[in-house]
């Protein structure tokens, strides 16, 4: 195993840390609320995996970072060796990371990884069961482009799971005037992959309407609309424990009403092709 390693560059210890954070894997730093915001919606896109999942089936992550939910699918599913998984993201030091952890991990059967953009997926039409893409759409100049490639590579009654965050959720409007995203307020739409402040600018964050809207134009049946978390991830709810508790426990009633959608700061659909 090490031999195997030794064939490629390692990436060094600083670049290894970077990738884990950026992929998703440990952030050491991050607040807590940030943490339950990600678990929830993990738990929401495995829920849509689970019941779609069959033997034999090819499952597409785009923007995958250092490949955190292709493994998390493979470590909860009971049969995740039946599928084959692969991941396409924009960023070199990613993919290079996440084919090292495939290795040691020993998944190499059924884990592949490539570089690749949402909006050009180099794979061939009708070749997935199901594409994954979680927070990506916001990030890209162009949404319906990255929808309808998601929907060329999909088979006849393939799946998508999308999550993003929505500009007309409650909470943004809100606390809109009061704290302004930092990200958001300086990203360039001229240059999409200039880092900001340590992370990748939201330079189109999609209204639910417009959303849908780009969806049905894809040629996507909406199937199911899914709120993401009343909380964000923010350091100020770790020093304010009391806030954080009463927010938990209004997010788990809003999980219960319908159209809870909009009290969240993301939303998660799945999506059919027709």
């Amino acid at each position: 195993m090490e031999k195997e390693l030794a064939m490629d560059r390692q990436p060094s210890q600083s670049e290894e840390f970077s990738a884990y954070r950026l992929g998703g894997l440990l952030s050491i730093t991050s607040p807590y609320s940030f943490i339950f915001t990600r678990r929830k919606r993990n738990n929401l896109v495995y829920a849509i995996f689970s019941s779609e999942a069959k033997k034999g089936m090819r499952v597409l992550e785009i923007g995958c970072g250092s490949g955190a939910n292709i493994f998390m699918l493979n470590e909860l599913y009971p049969k995740a060796e039946e599928i084959e998984f692969y991941g396409v993201d924009i960023s070199p030091m990613r993919i290079r990371f996440a084919n090292s952890i495939t290795r040691w991990k020993g998944r190499t059967g059924n884990c592949h990884f490539n570089l690749g953009t949402a909006e050009k997926l180099g794979y061939s039409d009708g070749q997935f069961d199901m594409v994954i893409c979680t927070e990506v759409l916001e990030h890209l100049l162009d949404s319906k482009i990255a929808l309808k490639e998601m929907n060329r590579v999909l088979k006849k009654g393939g799946v998508a799971v999308i999550s993003t965050p929505i500009r007309d959720s409650m909470p943004r409007k809100i606390i809109r005037d009061r704290i302004e995203d930092i990200i958001e307020r300086r990203a360039t739409k001229g240059n999409p992959n200039e880092m900001v402040d340590g992370s990748y600018g939201h330079i189109s964050v999609l209204s639910t309407k417009e959303l849908i809207l780009m969806s049905k134009d894809a040629c996507f049946r909406v199937e199911k609309k899914m709120k993401q978390s009343l909380v964000h991830g923010w350091h100020f709810l770790d020093r304010h424990q009391v806030i954080f508790a009463i927010l938990l426990i209004m997010d788990a009633v809003l999980d219960r009403l319908p159209h809870s959608y909009r009290f969240s700061w993301g939303i998660v659909l799945k999506l059919r092709k027709t």
